[in-house]
């Protein structure tokens, strides 16, 4: 691995191996990581994003996607082309 990534990359990756608790809770904070991980949140495949404070205070509610940001408005791409249309 060494030789395919320079050292900032490869310092991005990690080997979880078959425990990954361990790891993952060095790496992410245990309020914030699913509780079949280690972490304390309960938190399934399918359900929304547990938004912490700050994204709560930018999105409001979590947008239904597919969506972008433009000019640090969430806007669905159904109404992109609206956007681009009033410009």
């Amino acid at each position: 691995m060494q030789n395919w990534f320079d050292e900032g990359t490869r310092n991005k990756i990690h080997i979880l191996g078959k425990n990954p608790g361990d790891t993952l809770r060095n790496l992410i904070d245990t309020k914030d990581l699913p509780k079949p991980y280690g972490g304390d949140l309960e938190w399934e495949f399918n359900d929304e994003p547990n938004l912490d404070e700050q994204a709560k205070k930018v999105l409001g509610v979590m947008p239904k996607g597919p969506a972008i940001f433009i000019d640090g408005t969430v806007v669905r791409l159904g109404e992109a082309a609206t956007v681009d249309q009033k410009e």
